[in-house]
């Protein structure tokens, strides 16, 4: 009897390795069953382009006219996946602060975003 226990187990840990990711995170279906989109997309253009002119996500998030908080530029930067309004909203705002500092760059969504 304790052979059988001990191939149940076998076979339940076999199960749980099949559901897991890579990254060690369950797999996420959509409704239909097909996998869901990635969500973690390593660091942004934008990340380098603020980094470069020395700013802070709060010199960002000061210059939108409202619904752009520290969370949302943070995750701009490291790659969290944004709705495209998002986007363009921190696009605006970033343009904003660089021509207030005098920095005469403008930068598209394509060139901050790399999805």
């Amino acid at each position: 009897m304790e052979d059988n226990e001990d191939l149940g187990k076998e076979n339940d840990e076999d199960e749980l390795e099949t559901d897991l990711h890579e990254d060690g995170d369950e797999g996420e279906e959509s409704s239909d069953g097909a996998p869901a989109l990635e969500r973690n997309l390593g660091t942004q253009p934008i990340d380098a382009v603020i980094e470069k002119h020395a700013l802070k996500n709060h010199d960002v998030v000061q210059m939108n006219r409202g619904g752009l908080t520290h969370k949302i530029v943070q995750k701009a930067r490291k790659g969290r996946r944004l709705k495209p309004n998002m986007k363009v909203r921190v696009t605006e705002a970033l343009n904003v602060t660089l021509k207030q500092r005098g920095i005469d760059e403008k930068y598209g969504v394509g060139q901050l975003f790399n999805y």
